[in-house]
């Protein structure tokens, strides 16, 4: 979303939470007042001709703001109606079936007695197939108090605005060609993607079978122009709303079946969604619901299996480029599970015979998502390919090389292994062990010298954000795979900048000291815990921890577990079980018998509402027993893990373990 931000902010939220609420009405005591117009004023409008609503939301009381986003998809913040009903085709609730959406992103106003105005087209509804005179209100729940805090969050308000009248009169097909032509020619002109979406937004509103091919090669081309998706998807929605749906369907289904062409994932589902709509208006029949998840939708899922078996039976007649896109397709859209063996089998071998042909993120794609389907070792050298490719944008490269270095750190290691080292050696690159830690040399000392260069110019930047990654991810690499070579300077480097560090920062290099100095580390992680704030002390532990794991480190969070800090004895109480020796269960089962026995029978000083220190404390006795569950030095018999779920105190600790079954 794009605007200027002037008296509001932008808020990324999950909306659903808020509007499946049940919603105020609507009266005179309001204290968001909103008002319908027309955004350019007229009264008598073409069919097919755009027609932009504006709400203007006001409010003399403080704390209220407006979401002011606007998709033709959303199905939840604005609902039209319209009177009379008869020649009005409600094309979205006929196309989205019930299903309910709106965007994961809104950008709020703040109101005050300054209207905010919200442009509205009506065509994001409907599609007026009669002539004639109508009047339209609008039911909305943009407006609300947004505290998003935790347990404050109100429902909207639902207000109706009021009444607007309009005439809609006939477009002929001659004036609905000429405006076809006129669209065409200003959206080559086009000065921005604002308007060139603004454009296309009223080619597609135009209905009529004038419009038919321009919409359609339109839909085509901006597949292949980088057009924005704002662009892509007014020309979309324009398919659905046409009248003469079989004639839209024939077009695609013409450049679908041509097997000179590739059948791409857009194409294949803009086909499908488009037919299963046709064949609910020609029924007459209200299919089920839609579900948002396709694969969940029968109705859709029939008729796009029905089109892939077509793409399968075309394969042998597709040659190069064209072959291996399609076979994407079809990949992308069989069954996740109980896929046709014969058809993955066809499918593998295409996409390995033509995988360098292949534009880089659909290798990417392939090989991130559906490894499991075409994973072979005889990739290698296509992998390696990837890896020396520098023709892409630089924003693609870390998910490339991510993707690529674990495959082939899976296939061969030791055709992996320069690959990795190339990578730590690139002071540019964001990969960290997570990735490249996947290889299994526990030290590689080709990467010393670059390590040690590069940290040291992070440490001494480390007010730069940008440098407090790059110094995370530099430092875990460290800790991996740096010999005692860099150990002297990497602790100079240490004692002279870590200071102005953050938390994870200091534990990473800890922890990389630890490897080697096991009681110098254990001084310096003692001295910089009686520092570190109660907040920032998991942070720091589990950063020590990531990597290595030494016998000093298991005394500190020993220390810690037998400590008057709840926080602290949670945290060491955690990763004692996660990476400790076997004989850490018998320090937590002591740990756990002195809570026992200070908490039993107080059960209720630990709930919830007597504040933070209550919480702290009931977590003490889940964590320590969810380490001695799910600790990898041993294993807890069913009847044991059962004991000490039953020794529960607090109502946080019954309910966490409530549905947890014994591992």
């Amino acid at each position: 979303m794009k605007g200027q931000y002037s008296h509001r902010f932008a808020l990324l939220i999950s909306l659903f939470f808020i509007f499946a609420q049940n919603s105020l009405s609507q009266n005179p005591y309001q204290p968001v007042s909103v008002n319908l117009s027309f955004a350019d004023r007229k009264k008598i409008y073409k069919t097919g001709e755009t027609i932009r609503l504006v709400m203007s939301f006001t409010s003399t009381h403080d704390g209220y703001s407006v979401s002011t986003g606007v998709e033709s998809s959303d199905t939840i913040q604005d609902e039209v109606m319209i009177s009379p009903t008869e020649g009005v085709f409600d094309w979205k609730k006929a196309y989205m079936r019930g299903a309910q959406y709106t965007s994961d992103a809104i950008v709020l106003n703040k109101l005050s007695a300054e209207p905010v105005k919200i442009e509205l087209p009506l065509n994001y509804f409907v599609r007026f197939d009669a002539v004639g005179k109508y009047s339209v209100r609008v039911k909305t729940k943009r407006a609300g108090k947004y505290e998003f805090r935790s347990g404050s969050e109100e429902p909207p308000l639902e207000l109706t605005t009021n009444d607007v009248s309009f005439e809609v009169q006939p477009m002929t097909r001659a004036e609905e060609t000429a405006e076809v032509v006129r669209l065409a020619v200003a959206i080559d002109k086009a000065s921005g993607w604002q308007e060139q979406a603004r454009l296309a937004d009223e080619l597609g509103n135009l209905a009529g079978d004038a419009a038919i091919p321009e919409k359609v090669k339109r839909y085509f081309s901006s597949q292949t122009s980088n057009a924005p998706g704002n662009y892509f998807g007014a020309i979309s929605r324009g398919l659905t709303i046409t009248r003469n749906l079989p004639m839209v369907i024939k077009l695609l289904e013409s450049v679908f079946r041509d097997k000179e062409k590739p059948a791409n994932y857009s194409l294949l589902g803009t086909l499908t969604g488009l037919v299963v709509l046709n064949q609910g208006l020609k029924s007459g029949i209200p299919f089920p619901p839609r579900s948002m998840y396709l694969d969940d939708d029968s109705e859709y899922k029939t008729v796009r299996d029905r089109y892939v078996s077509e793409l399968i039976e075309s394969l042998p007649e597709r040659k190069g480029q064209n072959q291996s896109e399609t076979a994407i397709t079809i990949l992308q859209n069989l069954p996740r599970e109980n896929a046709s063996v014969e058809a993955l089998t066809k499918l593998k071998s295409i996409l390995l015979k033509n995988f360098d042909s292949l534009e880089i993120f659909s290798r990417e794609h392939l090989l991130s998502v559906y490894w499991d389907k075409i994973g072979d070792a005889s990739l290698a050298p296509q992998i390696e390919r990837m890896l020396k490719d520098k023709s892409y944008p630089d924003y693609g490269r870390s998910n490339v090389h991510s993707i690529a270095i674990k495959r082939l750190i899976e296939i061969d290691v030791d055709r992996a292994r320069p690959f990795v080292i190339s990578e730590i050696k690139d002071p540019a690159s964001g990969l960290d062990d997570e990735i490249l830690g996947q290889l299994p040399d526990k030290t590689l000392s080709d990467v010393d010298e670059a390590l040690v260069e590069q940290i040291t110019k992070f440490a001494d930047n480390a007010a730069d954000r940008s440098n407090v990654v790059r110094l995370r991810a530099k430092g875990l690499l460290a800790a991996r795979f740096a010999t005692e070579r860099a150990y002297g300077r990497l602790l100079d480097v240490y004692k002279t900048h870590s200071s102005g560090w953050q938390s994870d920062s200091k534990g990473i290099l800890l922890g990389y000291f630890a490897r080697y100095n096991d009681a110098e580390a254990t001084q310096l992680i003692e001295q910089e815990l009686e520092k570190i704030e109660d907040g920032a002390q998991f942070t720091f532990l589990t950063s020590l921890t990531k990597v290595n794991y030494s016998e000093g480190m298991n005394e500190v969070l020993k220390r810690l577990l037998f400590s008057n800090s709840a926080e602290s004895a949670s945290t060491a109480a955690y990763l004692m079980g996660k990476y400790g020796p076997p004989e850490n269960r018998g320090h937590l089962e002591k740990r756990l018998e002195l809570w026992l026995k200070e908490w039993r029978g107080k059960s209720d000083q630990l709930i919830k509402g007597n504040g933070d220190d209550a919480v702290r404390q009931a977590m003490v006795q889940v964590n320590i027993i969810d380490s001695l569950r799910s600790a990898k030095s041993w294993k807890l018999s069913i009847g044991e893990q059962q004991q000490l779920r039953q020794n529960c105190i607090s109502e946080m600790c019954e309910e966490h373990f409530k549905y947890r079954t014994p591992q």
